[in-house]
């Protein structure tokens, strides 16, 4: 039983690393072929502490992702104070043998009207059936700027490699360089990001995403090394609630559905997305 959960556990952390982006929970973000580095969105503040930087309300949701094997869930609260923004996050990822859990506290400054830099500070525990578990500090960095008024960069950080059990597993650090480009009229939103692990190659990343009706946002991307076509919507009702749902598809891990839902406290002006 011990050496078959080892395994088991040892295959679903193989699979983790090959997808390098499957701890991200945001469905959004998973739409967009896992473009997080660029996103104005309180729903990637774990692992893009500056995506919140933007918000002018309090705002609280709930992301859920299910694969074959895996289930990937999290929630999130943000409240923005006078120049910054102050939130708290936590995500729970894995199945029976093997489980990882995130929770900490985020907090994000508009350095200038163009620059944001953001910070999030908290405990990542990984337990192993049978093996036991640890707990080790877990931190992510990020900051956005604009190159121009429909260009903007991000980059991220996330990841603080360390042993979990002997030689059970590491983590490793990960990093996210992209560039949004947003035309005007028709709304379209252009991604393009790098994600590079220090265990893995380069994975290349192409998403798009498109106003259809001022309520109505549809989503798509692409990405290289495991490659994978992701898809999904979001839509706004009342500018209050947002619904996200979204799916994609991995020759190894097969497909995946994503549901979230984000609530904001007053409404929300849905142009400014």
């Amino acid at each position: 039983m011990e050496r078959a959960s080892l395994l088991i556990a040892f295959f679903l952390l193989s699979l983790s690393l090959f997808g390098q982006s499957a701890f991200n929970v945001s469905v959004r973000s998973n739409s967009l072929a896992n473009c997080l580095s660029v996103l104005d969105d309180p729903t990637v503040i774990l692992h893009n502490p500056s995506g919140a930087t933007t918000t002018k309300t309090l705002q609280t949701g709930v992301q859920f992702l299910s694969t074959t094997a895996l289930q990937n869930s999290a929630a999130f609260v943000t409240y923005p104070l006078a120049n910054s923004v102050l939130g708290f996050a936590t995500q729970l990822y894995g199945f029976q043998f093997y489980r990882l859990m995130y929770y900490g506290v985020n907090y994000g400054l508009n350095i200038t009207e163009n620059i944001r830099f953001g910070i999030f500070l908290g405990s990542e525990n990984r337990t192993i059936l049978n093996y036991g578990s640890r707990n080790s500090l877990y931190m992510s960095f990020a900051m956005q700027g604009n190159i121009s008024h429909n260009c903007r960069y991000g980059i991220s950080v996330k990841s603080v490699g360390f042993h979990l059990h002997e030689n059970i597993s590491q983590s490793s650090t990960v990093l996210n360089v992209g560039i949004k480009y947003r035309t005007e009229n028709p709304i379209w939103c252009l991604y393009l990001e790098m994600e590079k692990s220090l265990a893995l190659p380069t994975r290349l990343k192409l998403a798009l995403e498109y106003k259809l009706r001022p309520s109505l946002y549809l989503r798509t991307g692409i990405m290289s090394a495991s490659y994978q076509l992701t898809t999904g919507f979001g839509l706004w009702c009342k500018k209050r609630y947002r619904l996200d749902l979204g799916g994609s598809w991995q020759p190894i891990l097969g497909m995946s559905l994503q549901a979230g839902v984000l609530f904001s406290v007053h409404p929300r002006a849905i142009d400014e997305e």
